[in-house]
């Protein structure tokens, strides 16, 4: 190589490097909340029609020691059970999904799966689960019928799956007098999903959008939750952010002990995954049909609130012309938490583990919580406020 040639080359990566590292900006080692914001206290009990736990990419619990995660979840959901909604946001099994009952690691997938369901169980809460991409990674719609199959036969009636198992939805689930959670499979927009002629009451995607607007116009005096998987909006893995672990050891990702220093090579590949090439991130030309799909869905009456996992952090973005209040709560394992940004369209977020509480209360006000679980067992509740207001009004 001339020594011509070699500079080009160089320049190129370096100009790799800045780019990437520009665009990663920095990860958050504590928890971001409005300025002077503090948290509003809970309404009485009395006051409470509905409580909906927003957990996701609970999956990989600690299998050798209680998971501190699904421990303060189910006593946040023993509390008042009898008003409390569990939501499992996908990635309710890593890697792979519930895989045949032959394998290897079928009896590892199920506790997995157990633990999720117990904590639902022992707390006397309704669960529902709603499925992630890692769900469909042993056999797509088959690892979907086999989970499907597998929480109704340990779940008890007051756990569910939905959407039925390999169509998109949505469906509806009423809960109490104020909440209405629609669910979507939002992995069928990513996948080349075939699955047996007259499965599926729903099958295009208009199909979707008029089903969708169809849920949310008809739901009357309650707030429509979306609940889905892949977010609308994001600053985590998913969205874009890297942090200076993914440029310099880039095969971390992969697995815990590659901590192989890969400068300069490392930081192309943030950079390439910007450019579209990975299905599973926001800038993905499916990912795109998607979140256009749910923005033409909620034109005429938009939804309170869309939740949903992928990215293992915690995130808020506030409603505008084009979203509804937007989640990211993904974070259901502490062995799973992944760095995380802050961009201008934020509210709140954190780089810990833990979960959302939304409290639906009878007068139609809507109260959210971040509930963060600590490594060291700390249970801290940084932040609460009124996303909806006005009493006797939805």
């Amino acid at each position: 190589m001339n020594c011509a040639r070699f500079a080009r080359l160089t320049l190129v990566v370096l100009t790799a490097i800045a780019v990437a590292a520009a665009a990663s900006g920095c990860s958050l080692s504590s928890t971001v909340v409005p300025p002077g914001s503090l948290p509003v206290p809970a309404e009485p009990a009395n006051s409470i029609d509905t409580i909906v736990l927003l957990i996701g990419d609970a999956g990989l619990p600690d299998l050798e020691n209680p998971e501190r995660v699904l421990e303060v979840l189910q006593a946040e959901a023993s509390q008042h059970p009898e008003k409390t909604a569990v939501v499992f946001l996908g990635d309710n099994i890593y890697p792979d999904g519930l895989r045949a009952p032959d394998g290897n690691k079928r009896e590892q997938d199920e506790a997995a799966l157990l633990a999720q369901i117990h904590a639902v169980r022992a707390a006397g809460a309704r669960g529902i689960f709603v499925p992630g991409n890692h769900d469909t990674y042993s056999g797509g719609t088959v690892a979907l019928r086999r989970q499907a199959d597998f929480i109704r036969e340990h779940g008890g009636s007051r756990i569910v799956y939905g959407p039925t198992a390999g169509c998109p939805g949505p469906e509806t689930v009423d809960v109490g007098e104020r909440a209405r959670i629609v669910l979507l499979d939002s992995q069928w927009w990513l996948d080349e999903r075939a699955v047996p002629e007259g499965t599926c009451a729903i099958n295009t995607r208009e199909e979707i959008v008029g089903a969708l607007r169809e849920a949310l116009a008809t739901a009357g005096d309650r707030h429509a939750i979306v609940v889905a998987h892949h977010p609308m909006r994001t600053h985590g893995w998913h969205g874009g952010h890297a942090d200076w672990r993914d440029h310099l050891f880039p095969l971390s990702r992969v697995s815990s002990v590659l901590w192989i220093p890969l400068p300069g090579i490392g930081s192309l590949y943030p950079l390439w995954r910007r450019s579209g090439r990975v299905k599973q991130d926001i800038f993905s030309a499916r990912y795109e049909r998607m979140i256009e799909d749910l923005r033409k869905s909620f034109g005429p009456v938009p939804p309170l609130m869309h939740a949903a996992g992928h990215d293992h952090n915690l995130q808020l973005f506030g409603p505008d012309a084009a979203h509804p209040w937007t989640l990211v709560s993904g974070a259901g394992s502490i062995e799973r938490v992944d760095p995380v940004g802050h961009g201008d369209d934020n509210i709140v977020v954190s780089p810990f583990a833990g979960f959302f509480r939304l409290d639906l209360l009878h007068d139609g006000r809507v109260r959210l919580e971040l509930i963060e679980v600590h490594e060291d067992g700390r249970v801290e509740r940084p932040w609460s406020d009124w996303l909806h207001h006005d009493a006797s009004s939805n």
